[in-house]
Order: structure tokens, then C-alpha cells, then sequence
């Protein structure tokens, strides 16, 4: 291959090399930096791409197109490919480069490590075409992205994913120890499409470890999100069987865009999840549109598997105000929202965590999906205000409620424990709410269920509200300290 800046021509000619050293099965080395355009979706079965130093080795791709097609010939002759320690750069005036696209029966391994990503491209896509998953072996065994940095990610035609796996199954996906800076719509997508002819297949077979990363918008970046006029601007987007989200820093993810967009830090609706010992900091939609403000975003827990479980311990979650003045917007849109769940949960522990969040509300109307046991326990909770339903733009029917329940036949056992929480300022925009009431426990079951609510040792300081009732015979009541400030 002839390195530096070329022709089209010349770049059509790398490319022709590189196709052919990859169809043959050889390792290649990537020891220069070289441009490539006129791709044809190469089809190949092993790939090994290996250069000794992405500032140094590079590829970069010049026009739109598919780069490399993998798909394994039959699903006992499934491939593998290996890509470390290259810079893979977009061309930003194509509008869509694949660099990898997968199709069923997939392949065994996919190892990404140590490389450099930049540009209008998206690295990996997973599609099952017409296939039928429910052979044992279709699936990708492992999916490992180590070590890498990524820089201004997007793909300007179609989604704007960088990663892609829709009805893909995926054993295990390992997204460890990577920079990502700057990107557009949804950066991870392991999704599944609702209705699927193989979502019970799907969904058992997806599971996913991301863990140790550092995920940063800039102030400075504007996001341009494809797709239609509604969607979620977040670092992961995931259905599957179980995962784990841990020790990892999202900062910044902002729209300011028109459009109902959300703003989440990462939708992970697995059947068993564990979300912890991550910082999660000023994730933001602006769009006066919007329709969800959700934290601890998780929904579908899949009612085909029992013992489903959400377990938020050690995490931190941070809004502050001076986040709109950066954009010059209301600081009321810096609104969140806790939880969110649809679907029926065996256990949903949240403990030992802190929120420092402008406006934070509870709305813990969830609680009618948990079918045995729920806790909130030993947090730190402090809100500068929080919202109300005085406020015209505030959601219908809002309820400011630490727990919510319904009448329905479950016999469940809520704890609320150890809490300290601090509302330091009267609702938003809401003069004349004082007489609003906050509640401790909302029984709108009016005794017709089984639940039974302990509600020991937490310290709650709120200002603006007045205490709605809280005695109940379903509820047990001892060590709480209740302060009204003004």
C-alpha cells in the first residue's frame, strides 16, 4: 500500500490490497499511515488488523461505504477478528462509513484494543438478516473494546450509533477502561426490536460487563442527532439477560437541539442489573419537547425469567445549576426524576448513594412493580428544589412521594432506612405552595394490599411542603427526624 495523502485512485488500490490480504486470512500489519476509499464490503471470515502505535499507524477511510462484511461461512466455521493498536479515522464529508458490519451466524471472537477512533464512521454493526437465531450457535461469543480512545464519533446517515448490534446476540460484551469524547445519539446499542420473531432468543443470549470508562461531552460540542424528530441522546442503550455497569464517569451528555429528545446517562433494561460505584454528572436535555427526565433509566425486565433485579449501590449523581447558565436556558430543565420501571422486578435495592441535584423529585410510583422486596437505605440525598404540580409545565398528576403504592394483591415488604435528605429550597417557580403536601407513604391502595413499609432512622429537612400523613397500619414508624425549613 502506497502511505501519505493520495489520490482516489490510489486510495481505491490500498484498499484492493488490504481486501485481498484479509479474504486470504493473513495477519496484516498496519506499519504507516494510509488512506482507503472505494470499499466493497470485503467479505472476510478471520480479520487481524495489528499496528505497534495508533499515533503512527493508521487507516483512514475516505469515502462512504461498508469496509468489511463478517459473517462466518456456517455456524461451525464462525470467524474471528482482532484490531489493536491503530488509528481508524472517518472522512467527516461522507456520510457513512461501516467499517465493520456483521450479519449472522456472526463470530466467535471480536477483540477491539488499544486503537484510536475519530470521525464520521460507525466501528462495529450486528444485524441477523432473515436468519434463524434459533440455532444454538448464533451468536458472537465475545465482544471485547479495551483500552481505546475515541474522539467526535458519529455516522451522519441513519442512526448515529458507533456501536451497533441490533438483534444481535451477544454472550458477553466487554466494554472496559475506554475514553469516549464527544459523540452522537446513542454511542452503545445492544438493542432488540419489540415484537421480534426471536426476542426470547435475543434476550437470554445478551449480557454485558462495562466497567472502568470515562464518557465526556464537552461544553462546546453540539450534538446533531439523526434518526427523526424523537429519541435518546445516551451512552448505552441495552436489553438483554443481565449485565453490569460499574466504576464508570459519565459527564456532560447535554442537548440543546429542538426535538423531544432525553437525556439519559445509560437505558439498561436487562433482567438482572447491577449499577454501581459509578459519577454520573450534568446529563441534560434542553429540549423544551422532552417527555422524560428519568435517572436510574431502566424499564423491560422481561417476564419470561424469574428473580429479576435492579441493585444501585455506591453511585454518585450530580446536577448543578449553573449547567443551564452555561446554555443560557431555564434551570428548570434541569428537572430529573427517580426511578422509572414498567416492568414487574423481584428485588430493586438502591444504597448507599448520593444525589447533589438541582431539581430532583421523587415520583415513586415504580413501586407497584415490585413484587418482593424494595429498598432505599442509607442514603444522601440533597436537592436544591424540586418540582411540583403547581407548575404549569410540570408533569400531570405529579406526586412528590418517598413511597407509592397501589392496590393490587402483592405481598411486599418496603424498606426506607437511614436516609438523610435535604430540600433546601421551596418547589420551582410555585410561590403559594406551602400548604402542598410532600408524603412520606402514599397508600393509594387504601388498605386493599399486602404490602408493609418500614420506615426507620432517616432525617428529612424539607422546605416549601408541608408532611403529608404517614401513619398507617402497613407502615413502621421510629427514628425519623423531621425538620421544615423556611
Amino acid at each position: 500500500m502506497i502511505a501519505g495523502t493520495q489520490s482516489s485512485t490510489v486510495y481505491a488500490n490500498n484498499y484492493n490490497y488490504l481486501r485481498i490480504a484479509a479474504q486470504a486470512g493473513h495477519r496484516i500489519g498496519v506499519d504507516g499511515d494510509y488512506g482507503l476509499g472505494g470499499y466493497s464490503g470485503a467479505n472476510v471470515t478471520n480479520l487481524i488488523l495489528i499496528g505497534t502505535d495508533y499515533n503512527t499507524c493508521k487507516l483512514r477511510l475516505t469515502s462512504s461505504g461498508t469496509v468489511f462484511a463478517m459473517s462466518g461461512t456456517t455456524v461451525s466455521n464462525k470467524g474471528t477478528a482482532y484490531v489493536k493498536g491503530i488509528t481508524i479515522a472517518g472522512s467527516q464529508t461522507s456520510t457513512y462509513i461501516r467499517f465493520i458490519y456483521m450479519a449472522a451466524p456472526f463470530v466467535n471472537i471480536f477483540e477491539f484494543r488499544n486503537n484510536y477512533i475519530t470521525g464520521n464512521l460507525r466501528v462495529l454493526t450486528g444485524s441477523p438478516g432473515t436468519y434463524n437465531l434459533n440455532l444454538d450457535t448464533t451468536y458472537i461469543e465475545t465482544l471485547t473494546v479495551e483500552d481505546n480512545i475515541f474522539y467526535n464519533t458519529n455516522c451522519t446517515s441513519g442512526y448515529a450509533y458507533t456501536f451497533y448490534l441490533e438483534n444481535t446476540p451477544t454472550k458477553m460484551f466487554y466494554f472496559r477502561r475506554n475514553l469516549v469524547t464527544n459523540f452522537m445519539w446513542i454511542f452503545i446499542h445492544l438493542g432488540i426490536t419489540n415484537g421480534h420473531t426471536y426476542e426470547d432468543y435475543i434476550t437470554r443470549n445478551i449480557n454485558f460487563v462495562v466497567e472502568d470508562n470515562r464518557v465526556v461531552c464537552r461544553d462546546d460540542y453540539v450534538p446533531q442527532l439523526y434518526g427523526g424528530t424523537s429519541g435518546y441522546h445516551t451512552f448505552m442503550l441495552c436489553e438483554g439477560i443481565a449485565g453490569t455497569f460499574k466504576n464508570n464517569i459519565i459527564d456532560g451528555i447535554h442537548y440543546t437541539g429542538s426535538g423531544s429528545y432525553a437525556v439519559y446517562d445509560a437505558y439498561l433494561s436487562t433482567v438482572f442489573l447491577t449499577f454501581e460505584g459509578n459519577t454520573i454528572r450534568n446529563n441534560v436535555t434542553f429540549s423544551t419537547a422532552a417527555a422524560e427526565w428519568d435517572l436510574l433509566k431502566s424499564k423491560k425486565s422481561y417476564d419470561g425469567v424469574d428473580g429479576a433485579y435492579r441493585i444501585y449501590r455506591n453511585n454518585i449523581w450530580i446536577v448543578e445549576k449553573r449547567y443551564a447558565d452555561k446554555f443560557n436556558k431555564s434551570r428548570f430543565m434541569l428537572r430529573k426524576v427517580m426511578p422509572c420501571m414498567t416492568d414487574p422486578l423481584d428485588e430493586y435495592i438502591v444504597e448507599n448513594n448520593y444525589w447533589n441535584c438541582y431539581i430532583l423529585s421523587f415520583q415513586y410510583w415504580g413501586h407497584r412493580f415490585i413484587d418482593n422486596v424494595g429498598k432505599f437505605n442509607n442514603n444522601r440525598v440533597i436537592m436544591t428544589t424540586c418540582e411540583h404540580n403547581v407548575k404549569t409545565d410540570s408533569l400531570t398528576d405529579f406526586y412528590q412521594a418517598l413511597v407509592l403504592w397501589v392496590n393490587d394483591s402483592a405481598d411486599r415488604i418496603l424498606e426506607f432506612k437511614d436516609n438523610y435528605i435535604v430540600h433546601e429550597n421551596p418547589p420551582l417557580d410555585s410561590a403559594g405552595v406551602g400548604s402542598g403536601l410532600f408524603y412520606i407513604v402514599l397508600d393509594q391502595a387504601d388498605a386493599g394490599d399486602s404490602t408493609s413499609v418500614l420506615f426507620t432512622g432517616n432525617y428529612l429537612a424539607l422546605n416549601g411542603f408541608t408532611y403529608g400523613d404517614y401513619t398507617s397500619s402497613k407502615v413502621t414508624s421510629s427514628g425519623n427526624t423531621f425538620v421544615s425549613v423556611t
